[in-house]
């Protein structure tokens, strides 16, 4: 599962999930999170044009890892902006 056009992908096999839950459940958990706006995007940017996107569980080590002239913004499915703390 990723974002399509950008280079991030996850795998069902490799999401957390309850103890014995098949990939199956773990996908539709992570499916659910991000639509319900339970899970953030973070949207890479440079110059206005998007680089990458990614679901992210560290917002502030997101944020330290970008370059000079990118920024990156929060997100929740839904367009409403994340305020990282």
């Amino acid at each position: 599962m990723g974002f399509d056009g950008y280079p991030w992908h996850t795998h069902a096999d490799i999401l957390v999930g309850g103890v014995g839950s098949s990939t199956e459940v773990r996908a539709k958990e992570f499916v659910d999170a991000l639509l319900n706006n339970h899970a953030v995007i973070a949207v890479l940017k440079s110059q206005h044009d998007i680089k990458d996107a990614w679901i992210t569980d560290d917002p502030a080590r997101d944020v330290r890892q970008i370059d000079g002239d990118e920024q990156v913004e929060f997100r929740f499915w839904d367009g409403t902006r994340f305020m990282p703390s």
